[in-house]
């Protein structure tokens, strides 16, 4: 990178995906800083070693068994995010899932499949080192019916949605999706 002679802040920013156990999961980080009020005078070296540490689990419903298709994401925390869109379904790791991130303390979303009885809800964790985390979610109470507008069902397309947000308790708001003509579940 060519600098006119100065001095600056330097970061990085980039974006890692991996492959394990039958699912994606994407790291990213934006502005990392790496050197503050560097002084550019002549040529330099600057090296940018970054350590991300795994945090790995399992998602299992009271009984232990895994749950697929769970949707586990740290959110932007400082400059770090990283996201599995879907725990494996692969057989003898259902349920699993990996995420990379910096050392810091996030508050996980953990969202499950929708037409499921499991909630969404959000789990702390400090990462410090290479960490394993195991989610048991718990099945909850399930509002169903049907959506309609002037007597007919309503459709996926264009788009509705129903939005909930609890006003006492631990539930995260979410917007769900209408699977198909007026069902709501």
């Amino acid at each position: 990178m060519a600098l006119f002679p100065g001095t600056y802040n330097i970061s990085v920013s980039g974006n890692f995906m991996d492959y394990w156990a039958d699912t994606w999961t994407q790291f990213r980080i934006n502005y990392y800083s790496v050197a503050q009020d560097l002084s550019i005078s002549s040529d330099i070296s600057l090296d940018i070693p970054i350590t991300a540490y795994i945090l790995t689990g399992r998602v299992t419903d009271t009984n232990g068994i895994g749950i697929p298709d769970v949707e586990v994401e740290a959110p932007w925390s400082g400059s770090c995010t990283s996201l599995v869109r879907k725990t494996s379904a692969e057989p003898g790791s259902v349920g699993m899932y990996k995420l990379y991130l910096l050392p810091g303390t996030y508050s996980l979303r953990i969202k499950p499949p929708s037409g499921t009885r499991f909630g969404a809800t959000t789990i702390e964790v400090n990462i410090s080192g290479d960490t394993t985390k195991d989610i048991v979610l718990e099945e909850q109470n399930l509002l169903q019916g049907t959506v309609t507008l002037n007597g007919v069902p309503a459709t996926p397309e264009p788009g509705w949605w129903i939005d909930e947000q609890e006003i006492l308790g631990r539930q995260a708001s979410r917007f769900i999706r209408i699977p198909g003509p007026g069902f709501l579940r």
